[in-house]
């Protein structure tokens, strides 16, 4: 049905193949244009079988009829053209397709279903619902990954400097690359983005308190008082992400205005900034502690007091 890479196909390589071959194919295509792609296999397949859709049938008229609001490639999924049944048409292809089958198989008989209300079986009806059950499996494995991480950050901690950096460079990486997946690599976003991390890091920066953080030279560890505010902005990065994600996948024009896409790329920079400032903090801490003499042992602190 509508087969693509038809320009990629050998016609030595077609006329090899000896199965019974039927090819249903929308001529007025509004996606794969017929001749570039069906009909190159059923011209190439000996004795191949052709079922054409001749009126304003698309692409998608195959598919389950569905009531998403989708697109693909500026094509709706969903939505047919003017005067086009979708169930009317695959009842009538039903038809056509076990005529080809029933001479190499067991009668069959197709039936027009009473119910001819598109069904979404295991689908939910609401919307939102229908975002998280099409969203992929690890997106909720990053998020359980990313939660702990901040629940983490809650408690008093005693860690090695490279440890503490890591989290404040992941999630400036984090935040970025969702600038340069939804928004694109380009220099308004992307000024966009430094300027929130540069505004958010300078003013996290001067109200952390220096005493939140300790370095012990003998132990070469940094000593972190617990917060719950790493874990809130790991969540709004993590929830500015998915939300741009799904409105994409959705096809709402609001997310590709420069408007939008200015202010996805300052929200995610200005929540990264609040990391890089920590990272600033736990690097000075560092800094001053690490030029401090550490002591041997208790009896060499003992003899120099």
């Amino acid at each position: 049905m509508d087969p693509a890479l038809g320009s990629a196909l050998r016609q030595d390589s077609l006329r090899a193949i000896a199965l019974p071959t039927l090819f249903v194919g929308a001529v007025h295509n509004d996606f794969l244009p017929w001749e570039s792609h069906g009909a190159r296999y059923a011209s190439g397949i000996p004795s191949a079988q052709r079922i054409l859709l001749e009126g304003q049938e698309g692409h998608f008229i195959f598919l389950t009829p569905c009531r998403y609001s989708v697109r693909v490639m500026g094509v709706p999924l969903c939505e047919d053209r003017p005067g086009v049944d979708r169930t009317t048409v695959q009842v009538a292809l039903a038809q056509g397709l076990a005529d080809f089958i029933r001479p190499d198989n067991e009668p069959v008989t197709v039936t027009r279903l009473a119910d001819e209300t598109p069904r979404t079986s295991g689908i939910p009806g609401n919307r939102l619902l229908q975002i998280l059950y099409f969203t992929p499996l690890w997106v909720f494995a990053l998020l359980a990954g990313l939660t702990m991480f901040g629940l983490m950050q809650a408690r008093t901690r005693r860690v090695p400097v490279g440890v503490a950096l890591l989290l404040p460079a992941a999630m400036l990486v984090l935040s970025l690359s969702g600038v340069l997946q939804y928004v694109g690599l380009s220099w308004p976003p992307l000024s966009a983005w430094l300027l929130g991390v540069g505004a958010t890091s300078a003013l996290g920066f001067r109200s952390m308190r220096s005493e939140a953080v300790s370095y012990d030279a003998n132990s070469r560890r940094l000593t972190i008082a617990g917060s719950w505010i790493p874990l809130l902005v790991i969540l709004g990065i993590f929830w500015v992400r998915y939300a741009v994600g799904a409105a994409r996948a959705m096809e709402l024009e609001v997310v590709r205005s420069p408007v939008a896409q200015l202010s996805i790329s300052l929200a995610l920079g200005a929540l990264s900034g609040f990391f890089a400032a920590r990272g600033l903090l736990f690097w000075r801490t560092f800094a001053a502690g690490r030029n401090v003499q550490p002591l041997a042992s208790g009896a060499q602190t003992r003899r120099n007091g």
